[in-house]
């Protein structure tokens, strides 16, 4: 294990992962490593590539060692399944799975993979759309505390169709789509949300989507709308308002109480 964690080390840092991390169960043999790592160009997806090779032949060649020895198969090490089985086990395996799914339903693609490039592609951008929320990793601990998960869209749901609006901003892509997703967002994701803050509770990163929702507010209801001055108008008379309002829900109090509220209803769906 220790000429194992020099060669790694000195692996990651041949193709520029300078501040990549290194840790897991040594005693058992066992390493993961964690890479700041973008893909938003070619060349850093080939550069993820070409580390992910020579991680292959130096864990499979070299130390007859196993790709994922604790956490299982994914995507990510797919194309390696086969290099590292030998061809045998690796129809072997293949033919057993097909007698439990014949359809190949169960995680198409995840295990068994005939696309040698399948861990490079497809991958999710994640595109700058406001300080308060870039750090989210997408994980969904914020929506135990959301009050409009199951509603409307959740504190991560909004957050990640922020990205694609995003997204779609920056590379002029699928116009279409860009003025369905704000004119949708204006109801299921800005209107509906409380703006409470309780979704940091049980983030990680301790993000409030709420602050989000304030900026987009903000961005919608400039000083000089009239939106902005009736709102500032009603919060500087607030008192007055409220007791201009009092008999006015009196009244309809006292309407609902002598024509019912089948009757009542009836007229309130009419207006």
């Amino acid at each position: 294990m220790p000429e194992a964690t020099a060669e790694l080390q000195a692996l990651l840092a041949r193709h520029g992962y300078e501040d990549a991390c290194i840790y897991g169960h040594a005693l058992e043999g066992n390493y993961h490593f964690i890479l700041n790592q973008s893909f938003h160009t070619d060349e850093e997806v080939k550069r993820y590539e070409d580390l992910m090779n020579d991680v292959k032949t130096l864990v499979v060649d070299k130390y007859d060692g196993s790709l994922k020895a604790e956490h299982g198969t994914g995507r990510n090490m797919a194309p390696f399944v086969r290099y590292e089985w030998g061809d045998d086990a690796f129809e072997l395996m293949k033919s057993i799975k097909q007698l439990f799914d014949p359809k190949n339903l169960l995680n198409p693609g995840v295990i068994f993979n005939d696309d040698p490039k399948c861990h490079i592609k497809h991958f999710k951008p994640l595109p700058l759309t406001n300080p308060k929320v870039d750090r989210c990793i997408e994980c969904g601990f914020c929506e135990v505390n959301c009050l409009t998960c199951g509603f409307a869209l959740s504190s991560r749901q909004r957050i990640v169709i922020q990205r694609e609006i995003s997204r779609l901003r920056q590379s002029g892509d699928d116009p279409q789509r860009l003025a369905t997703l704000l004119k949708e967002y204006k109801y299921w994701g800005n209107q509906t949300c409380a703006g409470d803050g309780l979704c940091s509770m049980s983030c990680p990163m301790h993000i409030n989507t709420g602050e989000l929702t304030h900026d987009i507010r903000q961005a919608e209801l400039p000083k000089g709308s009239k939106g902005y001055q009736l709102g500032d108008f009603a919060a500087r008379h607030f008192a007055g308002i409220k007791n201009s309002l009092r008999p006015v829900l009196t009244l309809a109090d006292t309407a609902h109480a002598i024509m019912g509220t089948t009757l009542m209803t009836s007229w309130e769906q009419r207006l």
